[in-house]
Parts: structure tokens; sequence; C-alpha cells
């Protein structure tokens, strides 16, 4: 009797140990750690790189390898991934250089006599005036996404301003391009039209300093 009933005993236990290798098996492994990146942080410089594309020096200042370490990011993997896709920084460049760019036509334009490189100049400007509110309102859509994205809300202070500063050089830009297609770009036009593209750059500046301070700053989740 008593062996039997070891071997009752004995039958429970193994079976009671298949069922739980089974569990582990199907259970998974660190759901919270799924396709993590790793990464490094340059001690010297503050750079911030993926582990697997690192070569014998940091990228950014040119210090030995060894001085990188590990580095969590509190930002999870797919957030993460769309962030370092860099849509805002990498469309904000094209107004920002466009209305540097057309305040120096305008200065140009008022200062080389009347030829061949004038009349180029006054179409290139044309050109350009009328695609600058299309780049600036692109501009102003990734950066509300980039927020959204970023900080999970657009209402914060700092980035309330943004976008109120970002309307204001969609506006200027576009007054600046009525002026051009309208007044033309000589005498009081070129005039008007050249302080709107001041003010268009001037406010592309602060947008671009602002911006600077939040390039690496993102809600952890």
């Amino acid at each position: 009797m008593a062996r039997k009933f070891r071997t009752g005993h004995g039958c429970s236990g193994r079976l009671e140990s298949i069922r739980l290798i089974l569990d582990a098996e199907v259970a998974p492994s660190h759901p919270d750690k799924e396709d993590v990146m790793e990464y490094l942080r340059c001690k010297a410089c503050g750079y911030i790189m993926e582990a697997d594309k690192l070569g014998t020096v940091c990228p950014a200042c040119g210090v030995p390898a060894a001085q990188l370490e590990a580095w969590t990011s509190p930002v999870k993997p797919a957030r993460k991934r769309i962030l370092d896709l860099h849509i805002h920084p990498v469309v904000v460049h094209f107004p920002q250089a466009y209305a540097a760019s057309l305040v120096l036509f305008a200065v140009l334009l008022a200062v080389l006599p009347a030829g061949r490189l004038p009349g180029f100049l006054q179409i290139t400007t044309l050109i350009m005036a009328a695609i600058l509110p299309l780049c600036g309102l692109a501009a102003w859509a990734s950066g509300t996404l980039d927020a959204k994205i970023r900080f999970r809300k657009v209402k914060a202070p700092l980035l309330i301003r943004k976008m109120v500063v970002g309307g204001l050089f969609i506006l200027a830009s576009l007054a600046a391009a009525l002026v051009a297609l309208t007044l033309g770009l000589s005498g009081t036009g070129l005039v008007v039209f050249a302080v709107l593209e001041v003010l268009t750059l001037g406010c592309g500046t602060f947008l671009g300093i602002w911006g600077s301070g939040l390039t690496n700053a993102a809600f952890p989740g």
C-alpha cells in the first residue's frame, strides 16, 4: 500500500514538473524588454548611439571607443525609432534656408544695377517666395507631430510659444509672397518684401534656438 502511495505521489510530482516546464516555454520571457536596442553614451561629449554601430572611436568627438559606456533610453523602442528619424529637424532646414536666402536676394536686388543677373534673381526670388509658405506649413505640421510623439502633448509653454511663432513665420512668408507677386520686386514692393522676409527669418531664428534645446528631450515611456 505504501508502495502505491509513493508511486502515485511520484507521478503527480512529475506531472507538475512537466506542467511548469510547458508554462515556462509558453510564457513570454521579459515582455517589457522585447525588441530593446542597446545604446552607448560617450563620457566625453554625451553623444548617444546604437551599440552595434560603434567603431574604434566616438563618431562625434573622436575619443577612443573605451570612453563610451552603456546607456538605457527612457523612451520605448517604438517611439524612439520614430524620433530617431529626425523628421522635424530635417524638414525645418528648408524654410530656414529659404528665408535666409530671400533676405540676401532682396539685398542683392536693391544694390545690383539693372542687367541679366538681377532679372534672374527676380525670377528665382519669386519662385522661392511662393514655395516658402508651403515649407513653413510642412515644418509647422512636422513640429506638432514631433511634439505629440516626444512629449505626448502640445500644450506645454515652450511648445505653445513655438507653435505661435511658427504660425507667424507662415503668415509673414505668405504676405511676402503676395507682395512680390502683386507689387513686384522693385521700389516700394522690394522694401516691403525685404522687411517681411527679415521678420520671417527672425521667427525662424528663434524657432531654431528653442528647438535645439528640445532635441534630446523626450517624455519617458
